[in-house]
């Protein structure tokens, strides 16, 4: 017999509003990947400081299957909203991560299936990224206590393409509603108190990204070569299934307020 109904009880806090979180610039990143022991680190730190994604879950399910070459393109599964019918999402492959997706494809055994195969199975993420970036030795995150690591990691990326792609697409990528994205994930970084009163800062910023963005959408032949020839592998290996993703994106459409 119990004397309450345990249903009435306060439910957990599971987020953090943008003010608990922590602005990482993409240099700091890069600086980390220099201390990676191995391409699948370096990989995983680039794929989190480019695309907004869930740690962990949602790399335990990414194949090379999901990465579309040709079109710049990798697929992002999302077992947090399955249930309500947002499986998956379709996301630009960044630059950054361009660079160290291909490395690890290069790297893969022939006929591997998943794009993280030894850390999509490593239960303690989390303790080896801080020990990496204590090695890295990077500000801001010396002396912190680590609270919202990857969290602060997914704000400080979609905060990034708020700015550069506008709010729509930031929050097709990272998966969630334009709501979400202003109350959890957008950050006010140092920087945006010496932009005010800069008159055309911004568009030079995004006139840059995008030229970046340009100069790695070209493939090389032998790279093409060595991808169809993997890719043929995997499917002959194991037939993998279809997922069609709409034009328009798996969020709802919002009103910008």
């Amino acid at each position: 017999m119990i004397r309450k109904n345990p249903f009435n009880a306060k439910g957990l806090k599971t987020t953090q509003t943008a003010a608990e979180k922590e602005y990482i610039p993409l240099s700091t990143i890069e600086k980390v990947i220099e201390f990676c022991p191995t391409t699948e680190w370096k990989l995983l730190f680039a794929l989190i400081r480019s695309v907004p994604i869930r740690m962990p879950s949602e790399i335990k399910e990414l194949t090379w299957s999901d990465v579309d070459w040709e079109a710049n393109k990798i697929l992002i599964h999302s077992p947090k909203t399955r249930a309500i019918g947002q499986s998956a999402r379709l996301v630009t492959i960044f630059p950054l991560l361009k660079q160290w997706l291909e490395k690890a494809f290069g790297d893969a055994e022939e006929g591997e299936l998943y794009v993280f195969p030894s850390l999509r199975l490593n239960s303690n993420l989390s303790t080896t990224a801080k020990k990496i970036v204590l090695r890295a030795k990077v500000e801001p995150w010396i002396g912190k206590t680590w609270v919202n690591f990857f969290n602060s990691l997914r704000a400080s990326t979609e905060t990034d393409l708020m700015d550069a792609h506008g709010l729509r697409r930031a929050c097709q990528w990272a998966g969630n509603s334009a709501a979400t994205a202003m109350k959890n994930y957008a950050l006010v970084r140092k920087s945006d108190f010496q932009d005010i009163g800069t008159a055309g800062k911004s568009d030079a910023n995004c006139a840059a990204i995008d030229t970046t963005y340009a100069k790695c959408t070209a493939e090389s032949a032998s790279m093409t070569e060595q991808k169809s020839h993997k890719k043929s592998t995997i499917e002959n290996g194991r037939s993998l299934p279809c997922m069609t993703v709409g034009v328009e994106g798996l969020e709802p459409p919002t009103l910008s307020v």
